[in-house]
């Protein structure tokens, strides 16, 4: 089940319940489905967490907790938002407010972002957090490649539910327009092509914390993209466990591999803990609802696969 929660400036808030049904996305990124059926013992193991607690959701400005940054931050500034495939990352502003960027999210789709549930659905509220989408976002106030509406927030009715890491993402869907920015893949991987292998991921830290490689002089994150690179150390059934630095407003960054030159999303940044920085696992049950609900909100005047 998912939730769908339609936004329109002359309309009150729709809200519906539907069913996600499977389906095959292959996209122009290299947007795949790979080997979807879970292989190993250990790749249909839980994690020992279950639901989210609330000193692991630290990548959550809400919660108040620190992100875990280990001895040594690895992250490097990306200092050229405006071309691929830096401009498909994207900061998320609190919607109608002047403050710094409140997560990350990726494109998945030609109008469609990847991000974590818990940056758009308070749970505590059963509420709505709203966001504008920042696509290349270079630092606090700049937008070289503008500010994008959301439409549509589509996440897990699990989310809402349970609080469970599994459904810790969501799509967002922009208003249907010319879109130019392209988007990364998304794949589901077995255990054994995940566990012990090398991830990237890039995200925006936000602006109050500490970047070893900003470029300002306070030494401030200030909502620059940072990208790093780290070995997927474990891997769970719903979860994968690395040790990539992260700080507040990385949640829902993309983590990936490469295939072929191509990014592919394999998890999206949700929690972490004093030794682990933790995803929510793409896997065939997340990658067949995302795949669906971007065949949903089709995007006219593109060819996706999808569609």
């Amino acid at each position: 089940m998912y939730r769908k929660l339609a936004l329109s400036p002359a309309a009150p808030m729709d809200r519906s319940v539907g069913i996600a049904a499977s389906m095959l996305l292959t996209g122009t990124q290299g947007l795949g489905l790979d080997e979807t059926a879970d292989g190993g013992p250990q790749s249909i193991a839980q994690s020992p967490l279950g639901p989210i607690d609330p000193s692991d959701e630290a990548c959550d400005p809400e919660s108040g907790f620190a992100c875990t940054v280990f001895p040594g931050d690895g992250r490097t500034l990306r200092p050229t938002t405006t071309t691929f495939p830096w401009r498909t990352m994207v900061g998320l502003y609190p919607k109608d407010s002047s403050g710094p960027s409140r997560c990350s999210g990726v494109f998945i789709g030609p109008r469609h972002v990847l991000t974590a549930a818990h940056c758009v659905w308070d749970r505590g509220a059963h509420a709505l957090m709203r966001a504008d989408v920042v696509p290349g976002l270079d630092g606090f106030g700049s937008e070289p490649n503008g500010v994008e509406t959301v439409k549509y927030y589509v996440l897990p009715e699990g989310w809402d539910n349970e609080g469970d890491i599994r459904y810790d993402y969501a799509l967002l869907v922009l208003w249907d327009q010319e879109l130019t920015l392209g988007w990364q893949g998304l794949v589901a991987k077995k255990h054994v092509n995940l566990n012990e292998t090398t991830g990237w991921t890039a995200g925006y830290p936000g602006s109050s914390g500490s970047c070893s490689a900003s470029p300002e002089g306070s030494g401030l994150c200030w909502d620059y993209l940072y990208a790093q690179s780290c070995t997927l150390q474990q891997v769970w059934a719903s979860e994968i466990w690395h040790k990539c630095d992260a700080q507040k407003g990385q949640s829902g960054s993309a983590h990936y591999h490469y295939n072929g030159g191509n990014r592919q999303v394999v998890g999206v940044l949700a929690a972490e803990s004093s030794n682990w920085t933790k995803d929510s696992r793409i896997r065939s049950g997340n990658f067949d609802s995302l795949c669906d609900w971007i065949g949903d909100y089709a995007t006219d005047g593109h060819s996706h696969d999808c569609y």
